[in-house]
């Protein structure tokens, strides 16, 4: 194996928070490939990359396949919207080791958090969740009280620490 695939096995972080052109859409389906074998990777941070929906739909795959270790996910600033939190309720049950989960400033709204919200309590681990500026128009505290409601249902492992949602 040559020694740069060894490097991206053993990967354990990539910060790309606020590159200063942000990787884009574009920029997704590059890294989308690396994820694709970065194995260890247990903390990715893609804060204010203006991903949008559609880049997060190019990164699902990898996310879901590769780093099966991923603890701390950040993708906050990302313009994701309404159709991005349809995608990323989608993933997230399959992301079983996630502890820490920042998806702030994204304009969910309403039902694109509350889907995110249900997909949240499958994570036996979760333990932080930042859901902030979210567009949810005075249901921040509904959707907060459901989340700890559904975690206590199926007997979370770990109690959620830190909830930020409004």
């Amino acid at each position: 194996m040559s020694e740069g695939c060894w490097s991206l096995c053993t990967l354990e972080s990539l910060d790309l928070s606020r590159t200063q052109l942000g990787i884009g859409r574009d920029g997704a389906g590059r890294l989308a490939q690396g994820l694709k074998r970065m194995w260890g990777l247990r903390r990715l941070l893609l804060a204010g990359n203006r991903l949008q929906e559609q880049g997060l739909l190019t990164l699902a795959t990898p996310l879901v396949d590769g780093p099966s270790q991923l603890e701390e996910l950040d993708l906050m600033h990302n313009s994701l919207g309404p159709l991005g939190a349809i995608c990323l309720a989608s993933i997230l049950p399959r992301l079983t080791a996630l502890q820490s989960l920042d998806i702030s400033h994204n304009a969910f709204g309403a039902p694109g958090v509350h889907s995110v919200c249900c997909s949240l309590a499958a994570l036996l681990h979760l333990r932080t969740v930042y859901i902030k500026n979210s567009a949810l128009g005075g249901y921040g505290p509904h959707m907060e009280a459901e989340l700890r409601e559904s975690r206590r249902s199926v007997g979370s492992v770990a109690a959620l620490m830190r909830l930020e949602i409004d």
